[in-house]
């Protein structure tokens, strides 16, 4: 049974205004993905599972 606080994290994250991911930080593969990403990326939550897309295309090359 999931505890409380588990509870109220996937509560936020269900609730945000953005999306969010959690990956491998090894592998670059995305374990996890929540929220609005779709509509925000214009790319699938499939896109990014089958590694069609990479989280790093998203970011601008100064900020990593």
């Amino acid at each position: 049974m999931p505890s409380d606080s588990y509870k109220r994290f996937h509560q936020l994250i269900e609730n945000l205004q953005g999306f969010f991911y959690e990956i491998d930080i090894r592998t670059s593969k995305v374990l996890s993905l929540n929220g609005r990403v779709e509509e925000i990326t214009g790319y699938s939550k499939e896109d990014f599972y089958s590694g069609k897309v990479s989280w790093k295309e998203l970011i601008y090359p100064e900020d990593l």
